[in-house]
């Protein structure tokens, strides 16, 4: 083992079994479905099972009185996942298949990766889980479930490893499978596209105009072979609620995001600060500058006012930031760098390990056990025969109401909300949310019979009062929960 491996021994052993660990404890989604408000995977989950009984754009009527699948969200790890879940036909297993096969498939990409830089075993590793173990891995991919994203990352990292071969390499005719890699990764996540692409133009930089000419016609063709989704997608950006989101304010708000700011600029310093370690020639140097570009922006925070990269929400752009800080991490001759830095780095890198730890085991909640308030839900939905609403949601304090509109598409229910809200027009939205209960009984009546919503699910107190008041009919109760008809 090379002495300047020793230093990323103790932050392997940290985040190798961390990984483990939340990979265990992701597998309790097997058995028992997310319905905890640190979650997005629920939706993801219905959205795979509403693919598998109708099929991809088909007009779903399980959610808002019906929409329009995929219109408007990205089905790349759907379709993913579709294989699986035909293989297995257990969609909970086969969500956890997904992620597994998703880390494997990482790896894969990172050894590649490695091997091509020529870095030891211990750097790929520690490459590796620096990537995916760390704390905002573990929190959005394996906590919130956000798979899409975690889809196209992976894809784009097999995406960074071509790009790193043809930089040394001329362009030849392997340059074709950059155009799947790329139609996938426009039909998985857009802000990961967003940033792979303007990664890519680095790639342009460093070639000649001929070699150019078939690396922007292999993207040109990645781009017409994901318009069977694209077309749709770019119609609903302006038709639905998908217009001047502005995520990426969230930049701006040190009071709410202190913590992810003051991440994103410790990572973009490291980054800029790595590749002065790093550059070797102008070649490098051309590669990497839309990368640095980028890394500058968001440390000037002059990103928040430019178009598209200001909709970008905080973890695509601390995933694509991780990525290269650790790429320039692994990739530094040590041979060069006094014993003092060396050092330094060894501090640096076991505390750092250490706070990566630590804020997982603090602020990253593991999956959580069903109360008995869940437990109430659940059995009252299988007696569910019309479309229905949950009333009285903020008094739902240990689960998130629109996970149980995922679960009842796995059971064939139908609801006037959902978990996709950007699937529908504004004024529908604005009429599921501003619907809640009062105690005025014809105004809620006249707001469910507007959404066409004949059955709610209530609790407690609220079940006492819509059968004593409004004259709702009880048609199951399961102790705090009850399921009544307002016909």
């Amino acid at each position: 083992m090379k002495k300047s491996d020793k230093i990323f021994l103790f932050p392997i052993i940290l985040f190798s079994l961390n990984l483990i660990y939340r990979l265990i404890d992701t597998a309790k989604i097997i058995k028992y479905f997310p319905l905890d408000y640190t979650n997005d995977l629920a939706s993801y989950v219905a959205q795979l099972s509403f693919l598998d009984a109708y099929g991809l754009f088909a007009n779903v009527p399980n959610w808002y009185n019906g929409f329009i699948l995929f219109q408007a969200s990205a089905p790349g790890w759907a379709l993913f996942t579709l294989p699986i879940l035909n293989l297995t036909n257990n969609i909970m297993l086969s969500t956890y298949l997904s992620i597994i096969l998703l880390y494997i498939l990482a790896f894969i990409s990172i050894y590649l990766i490695g091997k091509h830089i020529k870095i030891s075993k211990i750097k790929t590793i520690a490459l590796y889980l620096f990537i995916f173990a760390n704390p905002m891995a573990i929190g959005g991919f394996l906590k919130q479930g956000r798979l899409p994203e975690l889809t196209a990352f992976v894809v784009f990292i097999y995406i960074f490893y071509l790009a790193l071969y043809y930089k040394d390499n001329p362009i030849d005719w392997k340059i074709l499978f950059l155009a799947p890699l790329y139609t996938f990764l426009i039909i998985s996540h857009q802000p990961e596209t967003v940033l792979g692409s303007t990664f890519l133009l680095g790639l342009i930089l460093t070639k000649n105009f001929k070699e150019n000419i078939k690396i922007i016609s292999t993207l040109i063709l990645g781009t017409l072979l994901s318009s069977f989704w694209l077309i749709q997608f770019l119609q609903a950006y302006t038709q639905l609620n998908l217009i001047d989101q502005e995520f990426g304010l969230w930049l701006l708000d040190f009071n709410s995001f202190l913590i992810s700011n003051l991440i994103l600029t410790g990572l973009t310093i490291a980054l800029l600060g790595l590749f002065y370690f790093y550059q070797k020639d102008k070649k490098d140097f051309l590669f990497f500058l839309p990368t640095l570009t980028l890394a500058f922006l968001v440390l000037t925070r002059l990103i928040t006012f430019i178009p598209i990269y200001k909709e970008i929400y905080p973890d695509p752009w601390t995933n694509f930031l991780i990525l290269f800080t650790s790429f320039f991490l692994v990739s530094l001759n040590y041979n060069k760098i006094s014993k003092k830095i060396k050092t330094y780095l060894l501090i640096v890198l076991a505390l750092a390990a250490i706070a990566a730890i630590s804020y997982n085991m603090l602020f990253t909640p593991f999956f959580q056990d069903y109360t008995q308030t869940e437990y109430d839900i659940l059995a009252v939905m299988p007696d569910i025969e019309e479309r229905f609403l949950i009333l009285g949601s903020q008094s739902i304090e240990s689960s998130y109401p629109q996970a149980y509109y995922s679960y009842a598409a796995l059971i064939n229910k139908n609801t006037a909300s959902g978990w996709s809200d950007w699937s529908k027009d504004k004024d529908y939205i604005n009429l599921i949310t501003n619907i809640g209960f009062t105690e005025d009984c014809d105004k809620l009546v006249e707001g469910l019979n507007e959404l066409n919503v004949l059955e709610i699910i209530a609790l407690n107190e609220d079940c006492t009062y819509l059968t004593n008041t409004c004259n709702f009919q009880e048609k199951t109760t399961s102790n705090q929960a009850c399921l009544l008809s307002i016909e």
